[in-house]
């Protein structure tokens, strides 16, 4: 449990024609692994372990609450917690025809980032151009 620091998540980002907007819904979430190098301890990468359908797993989550250091009088659920999307997130994947990670593609460090940040500012900009002023 105490290599398991971050969770990997794949959603559907969709256009609802009756909302108006850009929805996203969480499909599959899993666990990531930390591997350390066994010499050094150096951390080397991270794995997912397993996924579970996101969808069947709410009902569980919705009973265990999350810790927040920085509010301990807010009490929220991981449900809550990954609903109202309280969490930091990047881009790693996007569909594609070769099923192919930003690493995969060559795109490493900050340039992945700024890959993934490119992704997030198209997917904002086609929700902005279906509304007409």
């Amino acid at each position: 449990p105490d290599l398991i620091t971050r969770f990997r998540l794949k959603e559907d980002w969709f256009f609802d024609r009756n909302l108006g907007r850009m929805v996203v819904r969480i499909i599959g979430i899993a666990p990531l692994l930390d591997k350390y190098n066994e010499e050094s301890q150096q951390y080397m990468f991270s794995y997912p372990m397993f996924w579970l359908h996101y969808p069947e797993l709410r009902e569980v989550l919705a009973r265990y609450e999350v810790f927040n250091p920085e509010n301990e009088v807010a009490r929220m659920t991981w449900d809550e917690f990954f609903e109202n999307r309280y969490f930091a997130s990047y881009i790693i994947k996007t569909s594609n025809p070769f099923d192919a990670t930003l690493a995969t593609m060559g795109l490493q460090g900050t340039d992945a980032l700024y890959e993934g940040q490119r992704i997030s500012e198209e997917i904002f900009n086609k929700e902005h151009d279906m509304w007409v002023y």
